[in-house]
């Protein structure tokens, strides 16, 4: 563990000195990006519907509605609201399912 700890430093140290860095959405393990969390839901190594979590998330955010949707506002703050509290929970050893 220590040696991949190290590795995620380097990589870590990497991304923020590039001229990029200010242009990308840099994320670890989780992702605001609903779509995103979405696919993560259920990709986890083991094929077990149990959350995939990459190390790295990065992303060039060209439109908000990304990140916050314009249409149907509400019911989806609502929804991603909920999910986050799911996220909440199953970090505490309950497990859910995201439906669409």
């Amino acid at each position: 563990m220590a040696n991949e700890r190290l590795t995620e430093n380097i990589v870590r140290d990497h991304f923020k000195l590039d001229p990029l860095f200010s242009s990308v959405k840099f994320e670890e393990q989780k992702s605001t990006n609903m779509r995103i969390a979405e696919c993560l839901a259920t990709a986890s190594k083991s094929g077990k519907d149990r959350p995939g979590k990459p190390e790295f998330i990065i992303t060039f955010p060209t439109q908000s509605s990304d990140y916050l949707p314009k249409n149907n506002l509400e019911t989806k703050l609502t929804a991603a609201i909920t999910d986050a509290a799911k996220l909440i929970e199953l970090e505490a050893g309950q497990e859910y399912t995201i439906q669409t």
